[in-house]
């Protein structure tokens, strides 16, 4: 456990976080299993607050952009996993009818030009192992049901918490376009192989590019900015940490694992203050009153690094 160089992250199946600090380009990227609780444009934001003159980009595809950022090619480290589709009435579980309440926005725009939306229990994994003729068919219902009168289309749905993944699939230009509060990489090989003939990619965190299709808000930006500062504050609370290889380690070999630990792992110190987070919080002091931030630089799964823009959906 612990390696040298990215290039020796084989077998790595599970990785909840990965960061690189360039020290020639003096960029920062990071990619961390978040549980969606804050937007990466604000952690941006508050890494070049405390890193003045640094930039930093999210990787948007979990570890993947980091690689292609370290001159990693990820294929060499993440094989194609095998894929299966689901079966197509599984489609049930992100209707707007289902039982199950949904945290994501599902859009759909057909070929005519009409988009419908609906709030989903909807993950990146699911839509793409069903491929697009389960996706068709669950919409086109959708459309018949609201056009019925049934409350199945977003303005007529119970409002809920704000989404915190988007998809949008456009069968007339055959492309899909999604954003999250958090990294993903599971879906890629799935939409790869089911998804033929389909252009596929993240827009980070971009949630306005839902909103200008459903002409609805997604997020609150001063809750988002009170979530961000929750967590800063917490961690503060905790105090310094002991070094998480060793703490891993414990519960690997409680479980019977053998462990054995690169010595670079071992040389982790735990922060001796907190100031770079206590400036952090001022900083979200001044975001609180302030307009919302631009969508946060990514680098996507194929090493691209940019801002999304509006016209890309």
């Amino acid at each position: 456990m612990g390696i040298d160089t990215p290039a020796e992250w084989s077998g790595a199946s599970w990785i909840e976080g990965s960061l690189l600090i360039d020290l020639t380009r003096k960029r920062v990227v990071w990619a961390e299993e978040s549980d969606y609780v804050y937007l990466p444009r604000i952690v941006n934001h508050l890494v070049e607050h405390t890193w003045p003159g640094w930039t930093a980009i999210w990787s948007a595809e979990r570890a993947r952009g980091v690689l292609r950022l370290a001159e990693v090619d990820p294929a060499t480290i993440f094989p194609v996993a095998p894929v299966s589709q689901r079966p197509a009435e599984n489609v049930k579980w992100m209707a707007p009818w289902s039982e199950h309440e949904g945290y994501g926005a599902l859009s759909v725009q057909f070929e005519d030009g009409r988009v419908i939306a609906w709030r989903s229990s909807c993950f990146l994994d699911e839509v793409a192992e069903l491929g697009p003729a389960a996706i068709r068919s669950v919409a086109e219902e959708t459309r018949a049901r609201g056009a019925a009168g049934e409350p199945v289309l977003w303005d007529r749905q119970p409002r809920g918490e704000h989404p915190d993944l988007g998809v949008h699939v456009n069968f007339d230009t055959r492309t899909a376009r999604w954003w999250g509060l958090g990294d993903n990489d599971v879906q890629i090989d799935a939409f790869d192989a089911l998804w033929p003939g389909w252009s596929v990619e993240t827009v980070g965190d971009a949630f306005e590019l839902h909103e200008a299709i459903v002409g609805r808000p997604m997020r609150d930006w001063a809750a988002d900015v009170v979530a961000t500062q929750r967590v800063i504050q917490t961690m503060m609370q905790e105090g310094p940490r002991e070094n998480p290889m060793i703490h891993l380690a414990a519960l690997m070999a409680d479980q019977g694992e053998a462990i054995e630990i690169n010595s670079s792992a071992l040389r982790f110190k735990a922060a001796s203050d907190f100031r770079g987070a206590q400036a952090a919080v001022s900083a979200l002091d001044d975001l609180y009153a302030s307009q919302p931030l631009p969508p946060a630089r990514i680098v996507n799964r194929h090493g691209r690094i940019f801002i999304p823009e509006l016209g890309q959906v």
